[in-house]
């Protein structure tokens, strides 16, 4: 979420619409790399949704926002950390390769329109 503020330029998205959007990521993300259920992924975006945390539309810069993650604070020597729900109420928090978050990034700009 505060990639995407980075590089969509504060002000943009709401705070909350920014950090709604990167659960949702961090959702399909924790999908790839942690085994996390596809049912779970869904209950995580019904709720946001009814939230009135719908998905943020327009067009993103994927590779500004990778390189915005690779220094983010979690990150370590360039590698960037997501914490990543695995289930309600727990987490883990996963360093994930450049090469994934590439492909993952390209895949949720893509199916947000």
């Amino acid at each position: 979420g505060h990639a995407i503020e980075k590089v969509a330029g504060y002000g943009v998205y709401s705070h909350g619409a920014a950090v709604a959007e990167g659960m949702r990521f961090a959702a399909r993300l924790a999908q790839r790399v942690a085994g996390v259920p596809e049912e779970f992924v869904l209950r995580q975006t019904e709720l946001l949704d009814a939230l009135g945390l719908g998905p943020i539309l327009g067009e993103i810069d994927t590779d500004g926002l990778r390189l915005a993650m690779s220094s983010d604070k979690k990150s370590r020597g360039g590698t960037p950390r997501f914490v990543l729900a695995t289930a309600p109420g727990r987490f883990t928090v996963t360093p994930v390769s450049e090469a994934i978050l590439t492909e993952e990034l390209r895949a949720w700009a893509c199916d947000r329109g």
